[in-house]
């Protein structure tokens, strides 16, 4: 690949227009070009933020008091029993009342389906896991939930891999078709008004397990 160049939709409160991206590389060699169809949206490497999905549910006048776990759906290799995909679910409480949130979809969604629904009072505190080859890539392959009540595994470790702890907070990371990156923020002061706008009240950490 010698060259390579986006065209976006970009959607405003007054229409669709169309934005061309920077050219990188160079115009030599033969030119191939990967039309979207109207509802299809790339998901291939991108970047999913379960926290910014959140604060883009919070409306004017709202202010966010607490966030748990509600679920965690899990989709693991029905052969070799990795992980493959992971989706977390927020009861998100504010001044308004409890709203149910969805977070990214990670990975990918066949395979064998489990969900880990907390019970009212449980509140997530670690998670730990390990990433290693699945013969094609270095992947998340693995994760253990410990709770206020129970440890609960998901997939499958091999001898060879590599064990990982994140805190018990909000998940970042690549979602795309494969778990091969992971983190969390720690939300630990949550400022009298928080909307849409992020302000410096707020007092967050992200650990990153981006794996390359």
């Amino acid at each position: 690949m010698t060259s390579l160049q986006f065209i976006y939709n970009v959607e405003t409160n007054n229409g669709e227009r169309i934005v061309t991206g920077a050219l990188r590389g160079i115009r030599t060699g033969i030119l191939q070009t990967y039309d979207l169809n109207s509802n299809e949206t790339m998901k291939w490497g991108s970047w999913s933020d379960d926290f910014q999905i959140i604060i883009h549910q919070i409306i004017d006048g709202e202010s966010i008091k607490n966030i748990d776990v509600k679920s965690i759906k899990v989709q693991t290799d029905s052969t070799k029993g990795y992980l493959i995909g992971l989706q977390f679910i927020y009861n998100v409480e504010t001044n308004d009342g409890k709203k149910i949130v969805t977070g990214a979809s990670r990975g990918i969604i066949t395979g064998t389906l489990q969900t880990y629904d907390l019970n009212s009072n449980e509140k997530m505190k670690a998670i730990t896991g390990s990433y290693g080859n699945n013969s094609r890539e270095i992947v998340i392959k693995y994760l253990e939930f410990q709770s206020s009540e129970r440890t609960k595994g998901y997939g499958k470790n091999d001898t060879a891999d590599t064990l990982f702890t994140l805190p018990a907070g909000i998940p970042f990371g690549n979602s795309g078709t494969a778990v091969d990156s992971l983190g969390a923020y720690v939300v630990v002061e949550v400022p009298p008004i928080l909307s849409s706008n992020i302000t410096s009240n707020s007092s967050c950490f992200g650990l990153d397990l981006k794996i390359d």
